[in-house]
C-alpha cells in the first residue's frame, strides 16, 4: 500500500507496457514513481489535498519536473534512454536500506546483481535480506533500478510492479543492449 506523499506539488501519468506509472514531484525532483494498480485511494485523495495547497510557483516547477521524468521514463520504454538525469528528490535518510537504494543507481544498463551484491555495495554485505527489503520499498523504481537485482540462484524475485512487469524490464534492456 502507498502511503500519502508529503510535499508533493505535481503529479504525472505514464501508459507504459508494464501498466500506467504515476510519478510524483516536489519542487526539488522526483519524489516517486509508482504503479498505478498499487497507488491506494487514500493515497490519492491525499496528494489531490496536497495540490491544492502548494504554492502556484513551487506547483509550476515540480510540474516541469514530473514532466520531464515522464518524458524521459517513454525514451526508456522505446529504447532510447539507459540513464535518467532528472532530480531525485529521495531516497531519504543515512540508514542502511537508503544506502542500498541510492547504491541502485550504480547498476549499469542491462546488469543484473544479486542481493547480495547490493548488500556490499551498500556497506553491509551481510545484509542480504535487508537489501531486499530495501528494493521493495524503492521509492524510485526504474529511475533506480531495483529491477535490476536477482536472486542468487538466478531467480528474478519479487518486485514492487509485479514479476512480469520485473521481467518485462530485463528483457527490455537486453534487448536495447544487443540493439545498438
Amino acid at each position: 500500500m502507498s502511503q500519502p506523499l508529503l510535499g508533493v506539488a505535481a503529479v504525472a501519468e505514464l501508459s507504459s507496457a508494464i501498466g500506467t506509472l504515476v510519478v510524483s514531484a516536489t519542487p526539488s525532483g522526483i519524489a516517486r514513481v509508482e504503479f498505478k494498480h498499487r497507488v491506494h485511494s487514500c493515497a490519492e485523495d491525499g496528494m489531490e489535498h496536497l495540490l491544492v495547497e502548494v504554492e502556484p510557483a513551487h506547483r509550476e516547477q515540480a510540474q516541469a519536473w514530473a514532466d520531464e521524468a515522464v518524458e524521459q521514463l517513454d525514451e526508456y520504454f522505446m529504447l532510447k534512454r539507459e540513464r535518467f538525469d532528472v532530480p531525485l528528490d529521495g531516497p531519504h535518510g543515512d540508514g542502511f536500506r537508503v544506502r542500498a537504494q541510492r547504491a541502485l543507481s550504480q547498476i549499469p544498463y542491462g546488469s543484473r546483481l544479486t542481493y547480495a551484491q547490493l548488500a556490499k555495495m551498500a556497506g553491509n554485505a551481510s545484509a542480504v535480506r535487508a537489501a531486499g527489503t530495501a528494493c521493495a520499498s524503492n521509492p524510485l523504481p526504474i529511475l533506480l533500478p531495483c529491477h535490476r537485482i536477482v536472486r542468487s540462484d538466478g531467480r528474478l524475485g519479487a518486485y514492487l510492479g509485479g514479476e512480469q512487469a520485473k521481467a518485462h524490464l530485463l528483457q527490455m534492456e537486453s534487448v536495447g543492449l544487443t540493439g545498438r
